[in-house]
């Protein structure tokens, strides 16, 4: 028997302990980004900071075009972390649904009621919300 045609006999709480090691990861991940955004931003203010403070601040082309580049380089960086912070909140709420479906109750719940998911997004990043209602919760899947 080779190890392609070969099926894994898991027990369903390794199953699970597999998921929650995904789970834990993915979280860790929303971390680092959220870390990445703010130190984007903290270069952002102290760049502008630089430029505001210095004496000899004179506005020509050169220094507007330099200016407009930088911040728009350090805008998409930023847009790309709070995008992949989106993604990875879907897949949270996804792992969440399949762990508690395979544990047969709803156990892990915070990104299917207060995750980045749930809801409009660009209503959510201006306007805090209180989370989803528990009851609101999808049903969970069967699983043998």
């Amino acid at each position: 028997m080779t190890g392609s045609t070969a099926k894994a006999n898991l027990s369903h709480y390794e199953k699970i302990q597999i998921l929650l090691e995904e789970y834990r990861s993915l979280r860790s991940e929303v971390a680092a980004r959220l870390t990445y955004g703010f130190q984007i931003g903290t270069l952002g203010v102290g760049a502008i900071a630089w430029v505001l403070g210095r004496s000899d601040l004179t506005f020509d082309r050169t220094a507007v075009s330099i200016g407009f580049i930088f911040t728009s380089g350090l805008g998409i960086l930023w847009i790309v972390s709070i995008r992949d912070v989106w993604r990875l909140s879907k897949r949270l709420q996804a792992l969440e649904h399949e762990i508690n479906s395979r544990a047969g109750e709803h156990l892990l719940v915070w990104e299917q009621l207060h995750g980045g998911g749930a809801g409009s997004q660009r209503r959510a990043f201006f306007v805090a919300r209180d989370p989803k209602p528990r009851t609101g919760l999808k049903p969970l899947d069967r699983y043998n």
